[in-house]
């Protein structure tokens, strides 16, 4: 199995919204760098289980970098290596300047739930979105479509 990412990236993402980014190797570990405007901002081993890597949680390095030199768009670089030929991917990322974290209370979670469960037990064919999943944003920064898929 040669070096690849296997997650399918966008062009473009709000910060707040970078997935995961999934690589299969054949090695035992590989080196993940990121860059933004040429600048190496983290870089670091992994090691894989089972073929796979999963590089979590990037996006909360890329906002903090952001928020440090000021930036709202930027195309950001990511790169492979397990020692053989590196892969690389490139995308464009916009500083979301929402909340990337999920500041709903307990209250609210709840009280959204017992509203949605109605809702699909009264209309059971309708798919629960989110106001990002239509209006090109990142709010809000949780996943209405995932997180509800259940009711």
């Amino acid at each position: 199995m040669a070096l690849s990412i296997t997650t399918e990236l966008q062009s473009t993402y709000y910060t707040c919204d970078i997935p995961n980014i999934g690589i299969d190797t054949d090695r035992a570990s590989l080196v993940f760098t990121l860059k933004v405007k040429g600048k190496q901002i983290f870089k670091s081993t992994y090691y894989a289980s089972n073929g796979k890597v999963t590089v979590r949680d990037i996006l909360s390095i890329i906002e903090a970098y952001f928020i440090q030199q000021g930036y709202s768009y930027q195309t950001v670089n990511i790169t492979a290596d397990d020692g053989d030929e590196p892969v690389t991917a490139t995308f464009h990322a916009v500083y979301c300047h929402f909340h990337s974290a999920d500041t709903r209370t307990d209250a609210q979670k709840a009280a959204l739930l017992g509203l949605l469960t109605d809702l699909k037990q009264r209309f059971p064919e309708a798919v629960i979105h989110g106001h990002r999943d239509f209006a090109a944003k990142a709010c809000p920064c949780f996943g209405a479509t995932s997180e509800y898929a259940a009711l």
